[in-house]
């Protein structure tokens, strides 16, 4: 059994119906597979090569994470070397598709390691320990943690979203609404962040009352190398794969073992393509559509909720800022003289008062770019130049 998260998208490979075998594709850049594998003991060859095969076809193209019991306690796993076929084979396998097993610790009431986790060199495994089961068993229970770098994509919220639509506001009644507003408790108060905060209180009033709503209901795009042969041969998939869940047969189930790979390559290829176009069309006409892709693999919605920095892991505010803090002073050079400002000579002219008029703000707000976005205080500029006289 694999359980994945429903935040994540996955969905469940086809493979050979004589093997206890699991495999899970999750929706992420480089197609990672998730395995589970269940060997029993003294398998011959019948059972043995078709698993081969079949994990074989999963690592040409994919990153693979292999978990289960391989029943296989003859191996030393410091040589990489077994006493039976089988576990020669195994060693084999591993040793050709350059793979780790992680696990160096008996799993087994009797003491052998049969219970194997099997990746890349590079996949980052951590906390790999035993746990206390809830069931009785003659195998341990093992807990890990793996780090993935992939982009998932994650649900996409369908529901509409409302936003005011600025250029149909009645502007005559906001300004009205704003010329009849009794500001005269405000000239009592010299505190500038009450003044604003009251100030932008008023017009978002102004706004929500004379300003029309509308909905806009978020689309999901596909990927720009997303080629209409790529989506011919998805909906191929997608079929198949509903026809094997619900009228299995030995037809459908190698039509779907043939459209997997070759899916899996034509995205590559399709992808390669795009991405290729990209770069000739910078290197020749400094076309920026390159920048505008390689900024959406980095899109998110804020700061994550645990940074790495080097071999640290940051999880709390104060940390991250620190990190942050201290990699924005590392690339400043730290002055080499001790200067006493107290000391410095008085400047011969200085500002000793700034008077702004009415007619001053007027016409700074009635000349205002209204194709501008708006500023930190969500004020839209076209509100500020259509209403000048008002405010």
């Amino acid at each position: 059994m694999v359980a994945i998260h429903q935040s994540i998208p996955s969905f469940q490979l086809s493979s050979p119906p004589n093997l206890e075998i699991l495999s899970v594709q999750l929706v992420a850049r480089g197609s990672p597979i998730i395995c589970v594998v269940y060997v029993p003991p003294n398998s011959d060859n019948s059972y043995l090569t078709p698993l081969f095969d079949y994990l074989n076809s999963l690592l040409t193209t994919n990153w693979v994470l292999l978990l289960g019991d391989f029943n296989s306690p003859d191996i030393c796993w410091s040589t990489l070397s077994g006493n039976t076929q089988y576990s020669r084979t195994l060693c084999d396998f591993i040793f050709r598709h350059n793979l780790n097993q992680f696990v160096d610790f008996p799993t087994h009431t009797s003491g052998h390691i049969l219970d194997l986790i099997i990746s890349s060199p590079e996949t980052d495994i951590s906390g790999l320990s035993t746990l206390s089961s809830p069931l009785k068993s003659d195998h341990h229970l093992l807990g890990f943690f793996f780090l993935l770098s992939t982009h998932i994509s994650r649900p996409c919220d369908t529901s509409p979203r409302f936003s005011h639509n600025y250029r149909k506001a009645d502007f005559d009644s906001i300004s009205d609404y704003l010329l009849n507003h009794d500001f005269g408790q405000y000239y009592e108060s010299s505190d500038i962040e009450f003044l604003w905060h009251h100030l932008q209180e008023t017009i978002f009033s102004a706004i929500s009352l004379f300003t029309p709503t509308i909905s806009r209901r978020p689309h999901s795009h596909p990927p720009p190398w997303f080629t209409p042969s790529v989506r011919n041969l998805l909906n191929k998939v997608h079929f198949l794969r509903r026809r094997c869940r619900l009228r299995p047969s030995p037809t459908a189930t190698s039509l779907l073992s043939q459209a997997e790979p070759a899916i899996n390559k034509e995205i590559a290829d399709a992808r390669v393509a795009y991405e290729s176009t990209l770069v000739e069309a910078f290197a020749f006409s400094k076309d920026s559509a390159i920048y505008r892709y390689i900024r959406s693999f980095s899109k998110c919605n804020g700061i994550p909720t645990v940074l790495q920095h080097q071999s640290e892991l940051l999880s709390t505010a104060v940390d991250k800022a620190a990190a942050f803090n201290n990699y924005f002073h590392s690339v400043f050079n730290s002055s080499n003289t001790d200067i006493d400002v107290s000391n410095l000579p008085f400047p011969d002219k200085s500002i000793c008062s700034i008077s702004i008029t009415v007619e001053d703000t007027f016409a700074v707000l009635s000349t205002l770019n209204i194709s501008k976005s708006m500023g930190g205080d969500g004020i839209p500029p076209i509100i500020l130049q259509k209403c000048a006289a008002a405010l």
